[in-house]
């Protein structure tokens, strides 16, 4: 299992428990990489919340901006030197 802070800054939704889509507030949320799906993990004023897509549609979300990942090397990607 992999896990890493990620910041949701577009539309981001999942199937509730009753089936209905849900939209996972923006702000910082931790993922945990399992085989296949992630989970998503975050905090609000009514508690902690969770919820999981696949893999497949996670990517989708990243590729599309709707998600940014806060600390790439985390994922053994090399961040870019910073420069003074």
């Amino acid at each position: 299992m992999l896990a890493f802070d990620v910041l949701v800054r577009g539309r981001v939704t999942y199937e509730a428990l009753d089936g209905a889509p849900a939209r996972i507030p923006r702000g910082h949320c931790r993922v945990e990489t399992h085989e296949g799906f992630v989970s998503l993990l975050w905090i609000d004023d009514m508690g902690a919340h969770s919820a999981t897509l696949t893999a497949e549609r996670f990517e989708e979300h990243l590729e599309a901006g709707a998600v940014l990942v806060l600390d790439a090397a985390q994922l053994g990607r090399r961040r870019a030197p910073e420069r003074s």
